[in-house]
């Protein structure tokens, strides 16, 4: 895939975006991410994962009493909170393209009328993980070394879950 400037600008700044998803769906956002750029679909992400504060200063647009204001969004507990939905526009394709390959992913385009650049990862299931070997010669250390690390950085207790059942598996 050969990208000019421009468009190499805009495939890492999705990138960046796609990065401070929730953690237990970034693999399914990458996935969809790189087939849509090998099928030439193109779009910009604007938005991922958002602050509380940020989500409350959204909802007030529209509920000011300021005139032509409309909403922007219609709830204060929304997926973005939980890195759990994307914002993005389009740039040579339409939002049912993107959609079609979303859902592969279990990844949903639920308003295309009402909120079309909003995409959510509420139904993305984590990947089935590769049974371990019973035995691993010479590299049973390294991989507890490396499983011990992985769950010091985990950030949900479902991911710590996984690692910790990963790690008594070795023992």
């Amino acid at each position: 895939m050969s990208l000019n400037p421009k468009e190499q600008a805009i495939y890492d700044s999705n990138l960046h975006f796609l990065s401070q998803l929730h953690e237990d769906v970034q693999w399914a956002a990458y996935q969809w991410h790189h087939a849509c750029y090998q099928r030439g679909l193109r779009f910009r992400i604007s938005e991922t994962r958002r602050a509380q504060g940020r989500q409350e200063e959204l909802y007030k647009i529209g509920r000011r009493g300021i005139d032509g204001e409309r909403p922007v969004t219609w709830t204060r507990d929304s997926f973005h909170t939980r890195g759990l939905a994307v914002d993005l526009y389009p740039i040579n394709c339409t939002h049912q393209d993107i959609a079609d390959v979303a859902g592969v992913y279990n990844i949903t385009h639920p308003f295309p009328s009402a909120d079309p650049p909003h995409y959510e990862f509420d139904r993305v299931k984590a990947p089935t993980p590769i049974p371990l070997p019973k035995f691993f010669p010479r590299t049973l250390g390294s991989l507890r070394m490396l499983l011990t690390r992985r769950l010091r950085r985990a950030r949900s207790e479902i991911a710590q879950a996984r690692i910790q059942k990963r790690l008594d598996e070795l023992e």
